[in-house]
């Protein structure tokens, strides 16, 4: 492949988790091809110096990889300003990257999947990120009849993903325009068809009331009608939401990860039925006590 894209890993203080993240991903074909770029987060108390140390020791022991490049925070930045601030970085000598954090596991074909997708879309302005996630059934139910290996959601996911330069740099982290947002029902209405959490989600991350970057990226997505693409059958796996600082006392939905490469289609466009199934578990009521445990993860809260 003509342009691989580098990878990007988020890490902390949860050494066995990264360990089979870092595991899993060397197993992809293209890792050897890619380029590692690894942000390792300061630790936020005294308590956790130990933890963070084991961490840092191992990163400086992968192999495998065509280069890595590790940067240790010399403080505390919390989730959201590490996210945004590594990428950043790395988007200044790339124009693609594949970010992961330290929780995720992923099929020996995720790599290859991330960088034909990123190939195949990059002028599809349409088109703002892509995942190898796919919500469990319990979540999202494919219709049988539906013949295609990936499809379309305005929603964008934070599990093992990958975008482009110039879609990251139309983010806004300052979210400018949200005092006439917080005061018109009518648009935060229009954003909640897209999953009835997220308003309330962007209110508080602008109130200090959460940490996300996710909310905001999701919120870009949203300000240029724009969609993140979805394999029918997930690459990924999250095995960290028992013990993440952001996951606490949540519910795990997991899905079993497929191996085999997902083909993508000549044309891709939006499938209302799959939109209609989507919507059932993002409104009000029903699933929704569910449904908040793991978005609430999904956007980083």
């Amino acid at each position: 492949m003509k342009n691989v894209a580098p990878i990007i890993l988020f890490v902390y203080k949860r050494l066995q988790q990264t360990q089979q993240t870092v595991e899993h991903l060397k197993l992809n074909k293209l890792a050897a091809e890619s380029d590692l770029f690894i942000f390792s987060e300061y630790p936020k108390t005294a308590a956790l110096t130990n933890e963070v140390k084991k961490v840092r020791d191992y990163i400086k022991t992968i192999e495998g990889f065509k280069s890595i490049t590790i940067v240790e925070r010399p403080i505390f930045f919390g989730l959201a300003k590490s996210v945004i601030a590594g990428i950043t970085s790395v988007f200044e000598k790339h124009d693609r990257v594949i970010v992961l954090e330290d929780d995720i596991v992923t099929s020996p074909s995720f790599l290859e999947f991330m960088n034909e997708g990123l190939e195949k879309y990059e002028f599809d302005n349409r088109i703002y990120s892509l995942t190898g996630y796919c919500y469990p059934p319990a979540l999202l139910k494919i219709y049988k009849e539906y013949d295609k290996d990936v499809f379309l959601l305005p929603r964008a996911a934070s599990w093992g993903w990958g975008t482009w330069k110039n879609r990251w740099l139309k983010a806004d982290w300052a979210v400018k325009d949200f005092d006439e947002f917080y005061k018109n029902r009518e648009l935060q209405k229009k954003y909640d068809l897209t999953g009835g959490d997220k308003s309330r989600m962007l209110i508080r991350q602008m109130k200090g009331e959460i940490d996300s970057w996710a909310i905001r990226w999701d919120y870009t997505h949203f300000k240029n009608n724009a969609f993140c693409v979805y394999p029918v059958k997930s690459l990924v796996n999250n095995i960290g939401l028992d013990s993440g600082t952001h996951t606490k006392n949540l519910l795990s939905h997991t899905t079993e990860i497929e191996n085999k490469k997902p083909k993508f289609p000549e044309d891709i466009n939006v499938d209302e039925k799959i939109i209609k199934e989507y919507k059932k578990h993002y409104k009000k009521g029903g699933n929704v006590f569910k449904v908040k445990q793991i978005i609430s993860r999904f956007l980083g809260k």
